[in-house]
């Protein structure tokens, strides 16, 4: 086809096989200038992952990690862009 596709792809060691999941939140297209990630829960020595996806292209500048996460990938073409990080 004529449209883009991507995506980000992360493997974690020692992975709770019962449970991997522990938390999942979601927004989308929530139209806010300064968007937030939405609330999580977790416990200690969880891995925490941030992953953002956009309809325009962006450069890693262009969006700040979250304070005590880094940023582990990124993604981007001439009219979209996605962003992974984490904790």
């Amino acid at each position: 086809g004529g449209t883009t596709t991507w995506a980000i792809i992360t493997s974690i060691t020692n992975v709770k096989q019962e449970r991997p999941i522990r938390s999942v939140s979601e927004t989308s297209c929530d139209l806010a200038k300064n968007s937030v990630f939405p609330s999580v829960f977790g416990k200690e020595n969880d891995v925490l992952l941030l992953s953002q996806s956009f309809d325009d292209s962006a450069v890693k500048s262009q969006f700040r990690r979250p304070v005590g996460t880094i940023r582990l990938g990124h993604t981007h073409s001439i009219d979209e862009a996605g962003f992974l990080f984490g904790e």
